[in-house]
């Protein structure tokens, strides 16, 4: 019994260990740099939070889509400023973002791009 336990607690630490890697990892990524750049720059994410002190990642706002026979990641992350924060939803298609909305502390949906 104690054996089990031992192999089935080493098991639930592995998949521990790489979920955290896999959240660092998405952290690293030129598709998080975008992201942080897109947050920081867009007018309508100034206009809710005001000047923005900080962009969170968390540990389950980010996911893999599989489209097109390529990987697409997905970002959720929290963005604090100077006069509130707000959530903002981030999709990816190849290496350009192809789709991105905020939603306020009210629950409005604003979306980040524009339709083409």
């Amino acid at each position: 019994m104690i054996a089990f336990l031992r192999k089935w607690i080493s098991g639930v630490l592995a998949l521990c260990a790489l979920l955290v890697g896999a959240w660092w990892f998405f952290q690293q990524t030129a598709s998080y740099r975008q992201v942080d750049a897109l947050v920081r720059r867009h007018p309508a994410v100034a206009s809710e939070v005001g000047k923005v002190t900080g962009i969170q990642l968390p540990f389950f706002g980010w996911g893999i889509d599989w489209t097109d026979t390529h990987l697409d990641p997905r970002y959720d992350v929290r963005v604090s400023g100077t006069e509130g924060s707000a959530s903002v939803h981030v999709e990816f298609r190849g290496d350009a973002v192809s789709d991105a909305w905020m939603t306020t502390e009210g629950g409005d949906t604003v979306p980040l791009m524009v339709a083409r």
